[in-house]
């Protein structure tokens, strides 16, 4: 997991119950002790994973009787803080789910008289049922600008087809 620069949380869920399993059949075996599963679990995390698992489990690497009876509670809480998801595109889709339920404010009524200032209009509807604004301008001007470079290329491929008449004759 240390190697990998953003894991996700499909590939820390896996990497744990992978590595809960191998264990449990290396500590049942009495090839390693759980204390040697311990820190070899915690090394694979990354230094400020590590570092929130000690402090949550009250774990000292040096001192191999807080690992006692920790293993158990040392699982549940890696599955938590690994499987929470804090991504920014998570906090993106939570702030967009309160910006579309939370009350829209209505609009001051003008006083008589009081024309509105210029960031109070906005776009307008357009007669073809689109808003309206700068934007339209360009693509107005776009297609014009279109328009007439077909106008020239048809000339000039006229003119072409004239030449290459006179030529041939």
């Amino acid at each position: 997991m240390r190697k990998e620069n953003d894991p996700s949380i499909a590939a820390y869920r896996t990497f744990i119950f992978e590595f809960v399993r191998r264990s449990n059949f290396l500590v049942a075996r009495l090839v390693i002790n759980e204390h040697t599963c311990i820190v070899l679990f915690l090394q694979a995390f990354s230094d400020k994973i590590g570092e929130k698992l000690c402090k949550k489990c009250k774990i000292d690497i040096d001192d191999t009787s807080s690992t006692a009876y920790v293993w158990s509670e040392l699982k549940k809480e890696t599955l938590n803080i690994c499987t929470k998801d804090d991504s920014q595109m998570s906090k993106l889709w939570k702030t967009k789910k309160q910006l579309e339920t939370s009350p829209v404010k209505p609009i001051p009524k003008m006083q008589e008289g009081q024309q509105p200032r210029l960031e109070e209009v906005g776009p307008t509807l357009s007669s073809r049922g689109r808003w309206g604004g700068p934007l339209d301008e360009v693509t107005k001007m776009m297609k014009d600008l279109q328009l007439s470079q077909v106008e020239t290329q048809k000339r000039f491929e006229n003119q072409l087809a004239f030449f290459r008449d006179v030529v041939r004759k």
